[in-house]
């Protein structure tokens, strides 16, 4: 449920509100013949609960649903599901669901290296890090990669991006 998007736009778009006969909110908006509409019920802590788009009369083209739970005070999604009916007549729908959770769970920082990813030789990863780099990479096999090399670049890197300004050389005291 992209609301990040509705968020960031909110300006742009103009939200007609009302309280339901559940207790939430119902938004609706519009943009050319399309109706927006999002939810937010007080049992799931006025989170973003079902979130759809149609045609302006009965043809859904999107149904986004997020069933949320409590624990120890930490509200989270405990299932998600979507489904679109595409203009081409074609359908989809995905469901994600938590089996487990834990807040805030010990993770061992070797979990978030490359290599703990365990990819077959010519898997290929798709990035699509807003902040740039290559879309996509094949794994190679095994002895042309050094990951460890590859995790202290990728760290270098990080590090200059967030310390170094563009155009900018640090060079130490006395070399030249």
């Amino acid at each position: 449920m992209r609301v990040d998007l509705l968020v960031e736009n909110i300006s742009k778009i103009k939200l007609d509100w009302e309280r339901n006969k559940l207790g939430g909110f119902t938004a609706t908006s519009k943009n050319g013949n399309n109706v927006s509409k999002f939810d937010c019920f007080p049992e799931n802590g006025f989170n973003v609960s079902s979130f759809t788009v149609s045609d302006g009369g009965t043809e859904l083209l999107q149904d986004q649903r997020a069933s949320w739970e409590q624990k120890n005070g930490i509200w989270y999604v405990k299932k998600v599901s979507r489904a679109f009916n595409w203009k081409n007549g074609s359908q989809s729908k995905t469901v994600f669901a938590y089996s487990n959770f834990e807040i805030n769970p010990k993770v061992d920082s070797s979990l978030f290296k490359f290599d703990a990813l365990e990819l077959p030789e010519g898997a290929m990863v798709s990035d699509n890090n807003p902040r740039g780099g290559p879309p996509a990479y094949y794994v190679r096999p095994a002895g042309q990669n050094d990951l460890k090399k590859v995790d202290d670049l990728l760290q270098e890197m990080k590090s200059r991006t967030t310390t170094q300004q563009p155009g900018v050389s640090r060079k130490k005291k006395g070399s030249s």
